[in-house]
């Protein structure tokens, strides 16, 4: 145990991450070995994560990809909706995804980070696109918008705009105020 606290550093997240890993391997260092343990947090948060079934990983990017997610909001952007919710309940039963109400969230931010970061630039743009499409507020949506655009979209502007077009300024084409 102090081994372990001595590694996490103290952090309570860290020191269970650890632990989880170290018991996924099914190892049990002696006294005095070191642990085997990755390198760095993003590896071992990673390894819990691949740990899921593949049905997972739609549902957990669009949970990590919206700011209010819910189960409905999940499914209706999941990219393959029949498989989204038996991921979500495995995620939910190995601890990485919680419910608050009808709320869904990570145990962990880091966990969320790190299903955002691993996704491809494609996926990303794609779960915002889908996601435009569903939310109703209107900030929110033009976020999605901007995150799936791979450059400047009329659509986004629009958004951001109110409603309307951003006009340019004159001698600064493609800039609006």
């Amino acid at each position: 145990m102090l081994r372990l606290c001595r590694i996490s550093e103290g952090n309570p997240f860290f020191a269970l991450e650890i632990a989880r890993a170290l018991t996924r391997r099914g190892v049990r260092p002696a006294p005095g070995e070191p642990l085997p343990v990755p390198e760095d947090l993003r590896e071992l948060l990673g390894a819990r994560l691949a740990a899921l079934p593949p049905s997972a990983a739609d549902g957990l990017l669009v949970v990590a990809a919206t700011a209010r997610p819910t189960e409905d909001l999940v499914v209706a952007a999941a990219e393959r909706r029949d498989r989204a919710l038996a991921g979500m309940r495995s995620a939910e039963e190995a601890g990485v995804l919680q419910r608050t109400g009808d709320r869904l969230g990570f145990t962990h931010p880091l966990l969320g980070s790190t299903v955002y970061a691993e996704a491809t630039p494609h996926a990303r743009r794609s779960v915002h696109r889908r996601l435009a499409e569903l939310v109703d507020d209107p900030e929110e949506r033009a976020r999605h918008l901007a995150l799936a655009a791979i450059g400047p979209h009329v659509d986004v502007g629009t958004s951001i705009g109110g409603g309307r077009p951003a006009r340019a300024r004159p001698g600064r084409p493609g800039r609006g105020r």
